[in-house]
Order: C-alpha cells, then sequence, then structure tokens
C-alpha cells in the first residue's frame, strides 16, 4: 500500500535538521551512514565470486545553506564548527562532539551520533546572501525511526522566523602585527588607513581534519563495524579576500618582506541591530597574507589576497575565555 500525499514521493522540505538539540534550516543534507560490501578474487573453482564481507561503516556528510542569525543566536553553531576548546579538555585541544538528528519527512529520522565538525565555511560576497557549508564525521547512526502522529509534530516542525545574513552585516578589518584585541568595525584598520581598501568578498574554511577510528573486538549491537570514536587532526584555516583595485600592504612585493612573525590579526564580525534576535559575533584570525594577484580586465580591477592561519589562534571563540 502506498503512503504520502502522491505515492512515495515526499517533499524534502518538510525536514529539518537538529544539531545538538538546536534546530537548524539549510538548503542541503547528505549526512548518512556508508558501506561496502568486499567481494574479493580468490582461487575457489568458479567464475563467479562466492565469498563476500561487509566492510566498515563510515558516517559522513555534510550541511549547507544561506547563513542566517539562528545559527549564532541559538547554540551558535558557528562557534561549535569553528573553536578547538573544549570545556572538559581546557587548552588541549579537542572538540565537543554532538548528536545530529535529520528529519525526512513528517517525522521519519534518523540519529547520527557523536558528531564532530570536520570542517566549516563561509563564504560572503556583496550583494549576496552569506553562504555556509559544513562537513561531519559521526561514530555511528540509529536506525529509522518512522513512528510518528500528530501529537508529535511539535519534534519535527520547526515554524520560528530567522531573518538570513547578507553582506552588509560583515565588517573585515586587519590589524598590523599579532594583538588579542578586536578592532571596532567601524574604525578603518592600519592597512585600510593607509590605502582605503574596500572588500567586496571573503571566504573562510576552518577544517579540524577528523579522523574515525575503528578497534579490533568491535563486535557488539552497539557498535558493529563501526569507528569507536572520531579525533580531531591538525587544524587548518585558510581563505582569501577580493579587494579592488591594487592594495599595498607589508610583504606583498617581494618573498624577502615576509618575515616569520609577520603574522596579522583580521577580525570577522557579524552584527545586527534587529530587535527581535540581535546577532553580534566575531572571529579572530592570526594570519599570514599570501601574494596579491591581482586581474586586469574590462571592469573593475580586483585582487584576490589569500590567507593561511599560522600560529595559534588564541582568543573568542579559540579559547573558552
Amino acid at each position: 500500500m502506498s503512503k504520502g500525499a502522491h505515492g512515495n514521493i515526499y517533499a524534502g522540505y518538510r525536514g529539518i535538521a537538529e544539531i545538538g538539540g538546536e534546530k537548524l534550516r539549510f538548503s542541503d543534507a547528505n549526512i548518512s551512514a556508508k558501506q561496502s560490501i568486499e567481494a574479493p578474487d580468490m582461487v575457489m573453482g568458479d567464475w563467479d565470486r562466492d565469498v563476500y564481507a561487509y566492510g566498515k561503516v563510515t558516517v559522513d556528510g555534510s550541511i549547507n545553506g544561506p547563513l542566517n542569525q539562528q545559527m549564532l543566536v541559538d547554540g551558535n553553531i558557528m562557534e561549535w564548527a569553528c573553536s578547538r576548546a573544549d570545556t572538559d579538555l581546557s587548552n588541549c585541544g579537542g572538540n565537543l562532539s554532538k548528536d545530529i538528528i535529520l528529519y525526512y519527512r513528517c517525522g521519519e529520522k534518523r540519529t547520527f551520533k557523536k558528531c564532530y565538525p570536520n570542517s566549516f565555511g563561509i563564504s560572503v560576497t556583496a550583494g549576496d546572501v552569506a553562504q555556509f557549508t559544513m562537513d561531519v564525521i559521526g561514530a555511528a547512526e540509529t536506525s529509522a525511526d518512522i513512528e510518528w502522529s500528530d501529537a508529535d509534530a511539535g519534534d519535527f516542525s520547526f515554524q520560528t522566523p530567522s531573518k538570513l545574513l547578507t553582506w552588509d552585516q560583515f565588517s573585515i578589518s586587519v590589524v598590523k602585527g599579532i594583538t588579542d584585541a578586536v578592532a571596532d568595525s567601524d574604525v578603518p584598520s592600519d592597512i585600510d588607513k593607509e590605502n582605503n581598501i574596500r572588500f567586496q568578498s571573503f571566504s573562510l574554511d576552518c577544517a579540524n581534519n577528523a579522523e574515525a577510528a575503528w578497534g579490533i573486538g568491535m563486535n557488539t549491537d552497539e557498535n558493529l563495524l563501526y569507528p569507536f570514536d572520531v579525533v580531531a587532526g591538525l587544524r587548518h584555516i585558510s581563505g582569501s579576500l577580493t579587494a579592488f583595485g591594487t592594495p599595498k600592504f607589508e610583504g606583498h612585493k617581494s618573498f624577502d618582506d615576509y618575515c616569520a612573525d609577520g603574522v596579522h590579526t583580521m577580525t570577522i564580525a557579524v552584527a545586527s541591530s534587529c530587535a527581535d534576535a540581535p546577532v553580534s559575533s566575531s572571529i579572530v584570525l592570526k594570519v599570514r597574507f599570501h601574494r596579491l594577484e591581482t586581474t586586469l580586465n574590462t571592469g573593475i580591477i580586483q585582487s584576490t589576497i589569500g590567507f593561511t592561519g599560522v600560529t595559534h589562534q588564541a582568543g573568542f571563540p579559540w579559547d573558552p575565555s
């Protein structure tokens, strides 16, 4: 017997995600458990494979879409994905794992246990809505739960409005040298004062390089072929700024200008005065800028300035201060 308003076809927009108990809006989510069947070549008196084994189970996927205020206000998912500070481990660099629940349609759901943010990226372009993408790695998956009723509707419905974050709510400031002070978004940075730089876009990627670990003797109902833990690896921070014109800044002319301690403090701040859901958050990065890459064409001259995080990323939200 077929189900649903249109047979077995269901509208994906009726789904929702929960990360650590906080509901999240997004455009796409493809987290799932993946497993292969291993059928090796063997000498076995037949021309067809007659032996097989179930491969290990990997739990991973991504969530992406437009960035909205709810991601910063409710549980601050951006901070969870970027921060390496664990309240239980102090500054030892651990991540806090969270369970992620995906509701596929009218309450049908799967729970992905002990998920870590493998990477989190933001891209903002003047004139467009800010976008995010988050990759996660988990340690287990529960069976699909398809038991639901009208009384359970509150578990998978999400009707609280949330404003999308637009480019005008973001500001970027760069201060020469290493400092933990967060520059006022209304005050031009040292670089801006000299060259009046205006940025057209920026992108940021924080990769935690998480890795799943499998152990011998995990043959239990709970851990059958699943990893027993997910460990965060060495973090890699990278991104780029697109500026109008050909800005001049220290280190852009020759390799001789680059010094080992020539690290700049870049602050990416987001602020909104919306009375219903005010947002005020910032990420402070310690970065080394790359060489200037300028494009010359019939339009406005634009330059790309790449950056890489190189020293200890002290400061909110990197430390629980």
